[in-house]
C-alpha cells in the first residue's frame, strides 16, 4: 500500500511520482490519495481564502509566502487527469469521493466525505 494524502497538489512532476507509485506497489496493491480538485470553486476556497489562513498563520513564525508557497493552481489536479496517469502507469481507479466543507472546531477546518468532488476529493486505485 502507498498513500499520498495531502501530496499530489504539491510534487514538481506528477508523472513521476505516480510512476514510482505503480513501481513501489505488488500487483493487486493499494494507492490512497486525496488532493484538491483544479476548478473555480477550489480557486476561491483553496488558493484565495485557505491559502490568505494558512499565510497569516506562517507570518506569525517568521516564515514569508515567497520562500514556501502553499498552493499553487497549476499543480491543482482533475480526476479525469489523475485517472489518465493511472491508466498510463498501470492502475484503476477504484473508488472516488469528495472531501466538503463541514464547518470550524476548535479553530481548524472540519472536512466530511460525500459525493462533491468541486473542492477537494480522496478515493483508492489498485495496481493492476
Amino acid at each position: 500500500m502507498v498513500v499520498c494524502a495531502d501530496v499530489l497538489e504539491h510534487v514538481e512532476n506528477l508523472d513521476k511520482c505516480l510512476s514510482e507509485v505503480t513501481r513501489m506497489l505488488k500487483p493487486s496493491g493499494i494507492f490512497l490519495y486525496d488532493t484538491i480538485n483544479r476548478t473555480i470553486l477550489s480557486k476561491i476556497s483553496v488558493i484565495w481564502i485557505a491559502n490568505s489562513l494558512i499565510k497569516l498563520q506562517l507570518k506569525k513564525i517568521g516564515v514569508s509566502e515567497i520562500e514556501h508557497p502553499v498552493h499553487e493552481w497549476k499543480k491543482l489536479i482533475k480526476p479525469r487527469e489523475l485517472f489518465y496517469l493511472f491508466d498510463k502507469f498501470g492502475m484503476k481507479n477504484i473508488d472516488l469521493k469528495g472531501l466538503n466543507f463541514a464547518g470550524f472546531k476548535n479553530g481548524n477546518i472540519q472536512l466530511k466525505i460525500g459525493n462533491k468532488t468541486k473542492i477537494a476529493y480522496i478515493g483508492y486505485a489498485m495496481k493492476i
